[in-house]
């Protein structure tokens, strides 16, 4: 009531007014002075009562100024522009009845004006034993106030302040009852005074609130296809206002529990299995806490927590053993889940869940996709059973800093991906890694996978503060693998065999890749480095285009078993040691083994004999023979032809 005598003293000068107007415009809700104070809407509230109110048709016409006008009846107007005019007037208040106006800062809200008696200095406070708003005194001094608002709210603030009730609106802020055709005469010189002329409805300034079709805005807490959970037991549904007897049914959430059937349905048909994990009902419980909260406990083995909004914040399941897909999806009120039991678990489970911050799950062996998906709150997991996890397993989670998962095998595609928060990971018994892990990760500083024996595309890609990873275990690499890794310098591949393509790309710090059993190197091998000097790679049997394309430093390239190569080998390494490589061409250089096949494509007879140049130089001083073969798209049948007269012994492969 405090906050209505401050905002709406005009309206209260009528009985009755703005309770018809708080009724028109407002469902009843507990919640709606905190949402007004602790979000600044005063004004927008002002505004949105004020439009109910119907302006007065009519109004007094004047010619005079309101100077003029006051000056009628023994007053001097003063407008404030600065601070300093506002304090002079100071003088004229009793002590202890000083206008807030007197703490400062009203002009940045308000226009001030000052209506004082000529004959102030003769009202004496003392003279006035019981004071009453409109006496002599109370009137002497009045504060005309306007706020700077889509209404320009008028108030008349009294002499006496709050030793009168209502002293904002002295004379009901009515103008025209200090003198008539005051109200027109200040609208005609400061048209900016327009109060009360531009109302219009601002249901959107209330945000978590929406407008039904009896005209009243609703506290709502949650929204889906046009329907809005609202409390106190009401669902706005298209706009269609539905009341359920609190006796009879508790709303949280999107759900309904029925105390009298004992069952929980959701409102909208939908998949979701948090239903399901209930179970049926036999004992029902509902306590409410002093905080407003409310627990349900459910056959003695659930709990369900709710705050003063009926939003569910906890749930312990200790009896479900397996549950569903979508379980309590997009949720933004969920803080704690303990499902104890639990052995599986299906998709989507709490994704976009943003307030998430405990999560038990003992038991879980298998997880499905998106699980806990964009979920912004939660900071450590701990799944010490889990096995298997399906893609986008625990997807942008982007401040969890602690995962312990000892015993999975199987991580699905776009597991860990844009989370941020991860310094370390230790995954022992990993076998299998799909694509995309855990992209985007700058924190990341320690892992280890001493397991896997499988990696997919992407891995640890754009990650910028590993400086060594041990694989010791993996046998098979993916593309993409660790590329734009700025800071690695170390990489042990113990029993890798087969690397995929574009393999530490722009991994501007390495210097050493331990794979002594690697066999297979696909496309772009460490490109653009500048820093590692040595590789080492004795069963290595074949590599793709632009192998250690501009690797200015490496000096020392061991491949005793290289068969194949291809176009962009080695292509614009300056310090190759000449006594490993043949440098033959600027452009490509090859390592000497007898019976290497170069792949490559070439458009013209000319390009290919500069390149055949470097190729067959390989072999000497060992015979060339029909070991040595090239493979290449022929577009033109001729020119094959005319190396082959050069060149007899050459066989056409492809």
């Amino acid at each position: 009531m405090h906050l209505c005598r401050t905002l709406f003293p005009t309206l209260l000068e009528k009985p009755g007014l703005l309770f018809s107007c708080l009724s028109k415009a407002f469902a009843y809700s507990k919640f709606l002075y905190d949402d007004i104070v602790k979000n600044n809407k005063q004004r927008e509230f002002i505004d949105y009562i004020y439009s109910y109110i119907k302006e007065d048709e009519e109004r007094v016409k004047c010619d005079k100024t309101p100077q003029e006008l006051l000056a009628s009846v023994g007053y001097d107007l003063y407008e404030c522009h600065t601070e300093e005019d506002i304090q002079s007037f100071r003088k004229y208040y009793a002590h202890g009845e000083d206008l807030c106006t007197f703490d400062g800062g009203r002009l940045y809200s308000c226009y001030v004006f000052f209506a004082v008696k000529k004959n102030v200095d003769d009202i004496i406070r003392e003279n006035f034993k019981n004071p009453q708003r409109e006496d002599e005194y109370g009137t002497s001094v009045m504060s005309i106030q306007f706020d700077k608002g889509r209404t320009s709210r008028l108030s008349i603030k009294n002499r006496y302040n709050h030793t009168v009730l209502n002293p904002d609106a002295t004379y009901s802020n009515n103008l025209d009852n200090i003198v008539p055709g005051l109200t027109d005469a200040f609208l005609s010189q400061y048209p900016e005074l327009q109060y009360n002329a531009r109302r219009t409805k601002l249901s959107n300034k209330f945000k978590g609130y929406v407008k039904a079709n009896d005209g009243k805005l609703y506290k709502y807490y949650y929204n889906c296809f046009k329907t809005y959970y609202c409390t106190d037991n009401v669902i706005i549904d298209n706009g269609e206002v539905k009341y359920f007897d609190k006796n009879k049914y508790l709303l949280f959430d999107q759900y309904i529990l029925d105390i009298d059937n004992k069952c929980i349905t959701k409102y909208i048909f939908g998949s979701d299995s948090f239903t399901k994990s209930i179970g049926d009902i036999d004992k029902l419980l509902i306590r409410t806490t002093k905080n407003g909260n409310k627990i349900i406990i459910i056959n003695y083995n659930t709990m369900i927590i709710l705050n003063s909004y009926n939003q569910m914040i906890e749930y312990h399941n200790n009896i479900v053993d397996s549950i569903g897909n979508y379980f309590l999806e997009d949720n933004n009120t969920l803080r704690i889940v303990s499902l104890p039991n639990v052995d599986y678990i299906g998709s989507c489970f709490l994704a976009r869940n943003t307030v998430l911050e405990e999560i038990y799950l003992p038991n879980v062996e298998e997880i499905r996709e998106y699980f806990l998906a964009e979920n912004l709150g939660l900071k450590s997991i701990s799944l010490p059973n889990v096995l298997r996890v399906s893609y986008f397993f625990l997807h942008s989670n982007r401040i969890l800093d602690s995962l312990y998962m000892p015993e999975v095998r199987n991580i699905g595609s776009g597991s860990l991906y844009e989370n941020r928060g991860l310094r370390t990971l230790s995954l022992p018994n990993i076998r299998f890694i799909e694509h995309d892990f855990m992209p985007c990760n700058n924190a990341l500083q320690s892992i280890s996978l001493d397991d896997v024996r499988d990696i997919g595309d992407n891995f640890l890609r754009y990650n910028n503060s590993l400086e060594y990873v041990n694989l010791p275990n993996v046998e098979n690499i993916g593309n993409y693998f660790m590329e734009r890794n700025t800071v690695m310098k170390r990489i042990g591949l113990v029993n890798t065999k087969s690397i995929g393509n574009y393999f530490l790309g722009y991994n501007e710090s390495l210097e050493q890749v331990d794979a002594p059993l690697v066999e297979r190197i696909g496309s772009n091998f460490l490109p653009i480095n500048n820093t590692i000097l040595r590789l080492d790679f004795p069963k290595l049997i074949s590599v793709k285009e632009n192998f250690m394309i501009r690797n200015k430093s490496v000096q020392l390239f061991n491949a005793p078993s290289l068969e194949q190569v291809d176009f962009g080998y080695f292509d614009r390494n300056e310090n190759i040691d000449k006594s490993n490589v043949v440098s033959i061409d600027s452009h490509i250089d090859f390592p000497r083994p007898q019976g290497t096949v170069l792949m490559g494509h070439y458009h013209n007879t000319e390009e290919f004999h500069r390149r055949r140049r470097t190729f067959f130089d390989l072999f000497e001083p060992a015979p060339f023979n029909e070991q040595a073969e090239i493979f290449r798209d022929w577009t033109n049948e001729n020119q094959y032809d005319e190396v082959q007269e050069e060149y007899p012994v050459l066989k056409k492969v492809a």
